[in-house]
């Protein structure tokens, strides 16, 4: 444990103030600087009480030390979030780290949304199975932060416009953000149509075929012959290809699917 001794002027009083915070107990001793130390006193609920009968100046050194102690207990729990991350991505195939990656997804599970971000940046460099392991434990913290209405949601759409992170993390964050703010969609999408997210990417290129297709319902064909053009310029999978090159080739284009995927075509012998 760690043992803090804080003088804050509280003549003849000492108080003693136990911490549970998780897997570490913070104990902290609030004693008087002219008063000798004895055994610390359980409880402490006197303490509130007397302070209003002190000077000004020794209610706020109060006030410090609770803001002291709050600062620590939020380093505690960051040392703790990342010990138990690391601890997750040190699981292996048959079985190798399971116990103590379960035991530290519980624990995990149970940080608040302070520990989001984290466990989002965490997934690069995991093997596939630890990733596993993380989003559990990320989604358990993320139920819990919509519930008491404290998700991150600026800190969630940053990671997700971050391109330089992990895909899969991003969709993770993308999926939790719009959970609780449906309008970052027509925020985030549309500028992900050549995303290095897989998934993120099928979602920008769907909504411009989707977009397509009301415009050449509506008749304004040129138009619509612009946004296929657009999804085009995205679209890796296959479905997706031909749902755009069919409609366009109909609307009199030609489609060279070779040039599209980088194929080569020609090429010599020396």
């Amino acid at each position: 444990s760690i043992i803090l001794e804080i003088p804050i002027g509280i003549t003849g009083k000492n108080a003693d103030l136990l911490v549970g915070t998780g897997m570490k107990l913070v104990q902290f001793s609030f004693i008087d600087s002219d008063t000798p130390v004895g055994p610390p006193v359980r409880g402490g609920s006197f303490l509130c009480n007397d302070i209003h009968r002190e000077t000004p100046m020794q209610r706020s050194r109060f006030l410090y030390c609770l803001l002291f102690l709050s600062m620590t207990l939020t380093s505690v729990k960051a040392d703790d979030v990342e010990q138990q991350i690391k601890q997750i991505k040190q699981v292996q195939k048959e079985g190798q780290g399971n116990q103590a990656a379960s035991q530290a997804v519980q624990q995990l599970s149970k940080a608040d949304a302070s520990a989001l971000i984290p466990i989002l940046s965490s997934f690069e460099g995991a093997n596939p199975l630890a990733v596993n392991w993380l989003c559990g434990a990320f989604e358990a913290v993320a139920a819990n932060a919509i519930e008491q209405k404290q998700l991150p949601a600026d800190e969630l759409e940053a990671f997700v416009l971050d391109k330089s992170k992990n895909p899969r993390a991003r969709r993770l964050a993308y999926e939790t953000l719009i959970k609780v703010d449906p309008d970052a969609t027509d925020r985030i999408i549309p500028g992900m149509i050549n995303d290095a997210s897989v998934t993120l990417r099928r979602d920008a290129v769907k909504r411009l075929i989707d977009e397509a297709k009301a415009l050449e319902k509506a008749g304004k064909k040129d138009q619509a012959k612009q946004i296929y053009q657009q999804a085009l310029s995205g679209a890796t999978d296959d479905d997706q290809v031909k749902a755009i090159v069919k409609p366009l080739r109909a609307l009199g284009e030609k489609i060279d699917l070779q040039k599209h995927f980088g194929f080569l075509s020609d090429w010599k012998i020396i």
